[in-house]
């Protein structure tokens, strides 16, 4: 009976020898198994979080480089900017300083025309202002004293120069087709003479 215990124990023995190994390396795959998924998972993981940080990279120096090209371009804007603003002052200065030129001269023409005239018309009355509004006076009292003289000339036509001599002394070219006669002494139109009125039309 001891022998066959013995035997039993003996085989359960063995059968445990055997299984026990068996049952841990199963255990050990197994184990071996789930590290070696997480392991892919975490790669993959990995490998994702790289390719996510490589094109928040490129996004990042793409946007870099568009900012660097923005403030070139914004400072070459800059750039013509102030060049045309300086331009446009140069280019005012320029015309303030011929304006003022021109105002100058202007003015020194106006003050040798106004002496002018009141040395050729003694007649004219002294204008104490020898600027602007003192050369407008002058020159309106002479355009008075011209549009008189001109009446009188054209009253003086209207009573003595005939159609002949109209056509001689106005027009100057021949119609086409006819001949303009060579003029004579007698044709010769009287010039009367200019002579101011005796009054003074309003001066500036």
């Amino acid at each position: 009976m001891e022998s066959i215990l013995t035997w039993i124990f003996a085989l359960v023995m063995a059968s445990l020898a055997l299984a026990v190994p068996v049952f841990l390396q199963r255990r050990a795959d197994a184990k071996i198994r789930a590290l070696l998924d997480d392991n892919s998972r975490i790669l993959d993981r990995e490998r994702e979080l790289a390719s996510r940080y490589l094109a928040e990279q490129r996004a990042h120096e793409t946007a870099r480089a568009q900012l660097v090209a923005i403030e070139e371009d914004r400072a070459r804007l800059f750039a013509e900017l102030d060049h045309r603003h300086r331009r446009i002052a140069d280019a005012l200065t320029r015309i303030a300083v011929a304006v003022e030129h021109r105002e100058s001269e202007l003015e020194r023409y106006a003050e040798a025309g106004a002496e002018s005239i009141l040395s050729r018309f003694p007649n004219l009355p002294d204008h104490p202002d020898r600027g602007l509004g003192g050369t407008l006076g002058a020159l309106m009292t002479v355009q008075s004293y011209v549009n008189a003289a001109l009446l009188r000339q054209l009253r003086h036509a209207e009573q003595t120069v005939n159609a002949d001599e109209l056509e001689v002394n106005v027009i100057p070219f021949p119609s086409p087709g006819s001949e303009r006669r060579a003029p004579s002494e007698s044709d010769a139109p009287s010039s009367p003479t200019i002579t101011p009125p005796t009054s003074t039309p309003v001066s500036a």
